[in-house]
């Protein structure tokens, strides 16, 4: 009877174990399907995580719509630019990776890690550059 009770309890442990860590790989799986933007301050602290889809597909477009355009495009940053913000902008799938950085006092951006241009420096309309300078409208 012992031994029956012992197996049963080793069977139902084990059991709990089992779910316990399938619901745990849902959760970080379910996590890294979705698009998402991390916000580091000019000293380089996570200040804001991005993820709503509204946000994402502005700054996608937005982007998007900046980078396809020849007219204000520049191969480096204005002298004396400081780094007021970077943007990690993390597509799931495929996997890919965009760093953007915002400057102080400046309408300029530069993006990293774009599909054939590699790196590049943008003049940006003052909507979208009063948009990036506070990250905390973002939700």
């Amino acid at each position: 009877m012992k031994k029956y009770i012992t197996i049963g309890l080793i069977a139902l442990l084990t059991i709990i174990v089992i779910w316990f860590g399938f619901s745990m790989f849902n959760k970080i799986q379910s996590a890294q399907t979705q698009d998402y933007v991390l916000v580091y301050n000019a000293s380089g602290k996570k200040i804001k995580r991005i993820s709503t889809k509204k946000d994402i597909t502005y700054l996608s477009d937005s982007l998007g719509n900046l980078a396809g355009k020849q007219n204000g495009f520049h191969k480096k940053v204005p002298d004396n630019s400081q780094i007021a913000y970077h943007y990690a902008m993390y597509q799931v799938k495929p996997k890919y990776k965009i760093d953007m950085y915002v400057y102080k006092n400046s309408n300029h951006l530069s993006l990293k890690g774009l599909p054939f241009v590699s790196y590049g420096t943008w003049r940006t309309d003052d909507q979208l550059s009063n948009k990036l300078h506070n990250p905390s409208d973002f939700k």
